[in-house]
């Protein structure tokens, strides 16, 4: 329920922008992502060894695994 209500607030936040606004917070996200792609690899990695601890399977792991590139092209 918490989290349904932070939501709720950030979608009543994000609807006053203006669409310059709002392009702008886009861009601004894109460019976090392209700067911080070493810090988010290396994070996924840790998680990929936990998973793999856990004893996920190998098809489930290859679609959690951020490979080089991949944030570039969500970002873009």
């Amino acid at each position: 329920m918490m989290f349904s209500c932070k939501f709720e607030h950030l979608l009543l936040i994000l609807q006053k922008l203006s669409s310059l606004e709002r392009k702008k917070l886009l861009l601004d996200v894109a460019d976090a992502l392209e700067t911080n792609e070493e810090i988010i690899r290396h994070e996924n990695e840790i998680d990929l060894q936990a998973a793999r601890a856990a004893g996920l399977s190998k098809p489930l792991i290859e679609r959690l695994t951020i490979k080089p590139g991949k944030v570039f092209s969500i970002s873009s």
